[in-house]
């Protein structure tokens, strides 16, 4: 990660090196034992962000702790923006140059 920090305004997906630091000493399970509500974790199959199996365990934890009150739900055709994106090269191609159509799938998730 060194090589993607340096100089002194370098980003990792439009974010600092402290703000990274900052998630990575965040306890999520901890925080999300905290959650009192309903959680419904969507992922979208042409995500090249963030990966199908940390919504799978995030969906799962919170039912361990709170069990019926999380769902996990895969979109196709959706990528981490929720955008109608065919595949993760499509999402990556279009990231930050263009805005692909929102993908309607998301609402009939909700």
């Amino acid at each position: 990660m060194r090589e993607i920090f340096e100089g002194e305004e370098a980003t990792f997906a439009g974010r600092s090196a402290e703000f990274w630091r900052q998630v990575n000493e965040v306890n999520l399970p901890a925080a999300w034992n905290k959650a009192s509500g309903s959680v419904l974790a969507l992922w979208g199959a042409s995500d090249f962000v963030a990966g199908r199996l940390d919504h799978e365990l995030l969906a799962t934890h919170v039912n361990g702790q709170r069990p019926r009150t999380a769902r996990f739900v895969a979109l196709p055709r959706s990528d981490h923006a929720f955008q109608n994106a065919a595949s993760e090269a499509e999402s990556f191609a279009a990231w930050g140059k263009t805005s692909l159509p929102f993908n309607p799938n998301v609402l009939a998730a909700l």
